[in-house]
């Protein structure tokens, strides 16, 4: 596992350095050697801290089974409502807290104390997590994406699934799981224009978005 971490986090480093810099062949061979004692104190944190690199479906509470954070949400792909329920206590009891259907991809935070429940997503801390974002055409689709951690913010434009029932799209202050306020609900039958912030969340049904400008002209 310390193997799976160390690439995982060694990639994100990386990643982030080289979008700062360009690339990596500034650096000296001091700064290198810092990278990576930065990249061993956040091993040891997350192998301290009983961090998995994913959690498959199951109920876990959050703190004794799984650390608090943000977690990148997927669907497995085989079940027709893959969901994630947190409720405030065990069994069937406990206050609903969030509940979100997964489809393909979703972020959310999970707050120590609460029970979750994994159906049919596998659920990933957010720093060990695959890439998910906007693709080359700088297009993403169906799903919930975090502004400024998944995909840039900026100008969007919302294109609705021509062949879906419904196309719709809701955006938040701040990733659902901690108290996000909802900011905009939309039903979408044309195409049309968004700027989203960095710190929000999107989450799309039946339609896409495709970036158009980093700001306005």
């Amino acid at each position: 596992m310390r193997r799976i971490i160390c690439l995982a986090l060694m990639s994100l480093i990386l990643l982030g350095v080289a979008r700062a810099e360009g690339d990596l062949s500034g650096l000296t061979l001091s700064e290198l050697y810092d990278l990576r004692r930065s990249v061993d104190r956040r091993i040891e944190e997350l192998e301290n801290a009983g961090v998995k690199p994913q959690y498959e479906s199951g109920t876990y509470r959050v703190g004794v089974d799984m650390p608090e954070g943000v977690y990148v949400l997927q669907d497995n792909g085989v079940a027709l409502f893959p969901s994630v329920l947190v409720r405030a206590g065990g069994g069937d009891g406990g206050e609903v807290l969030n509940y979100e259907l997964v489809i393909p991809t979703a972020v959310m935070r999970f707050v120590s104390g609460s029970f979750v429940t994994l159906s049919d997503v596998t659920a990933y801390p957010f720093e060990l997590a695959p890439e998910v974002g906007l693709d080359q055409e700088g297009s993403a689709f169906e799903g919930g994406y975090w502004v400024g951690e998944q995909i840039p913010a900026g100008y969007y434009r919302v294109l609705p699934d021509e062949k879906a029932p419904l196309s719709s799209y809701s955006v938040y202050d701040d990733v659902p799981g901690a108290g996000a306020h909802l900011l905009k609900f939309e039903v979408v039958d044309e195409p049309l224009e968004l700027m989203l912030d960095p710190g929000q969340y999107i989450n799309m049904s039946g339609c896409g978005i495709q970036r158009v400008r980093a700001d306005m002209p």
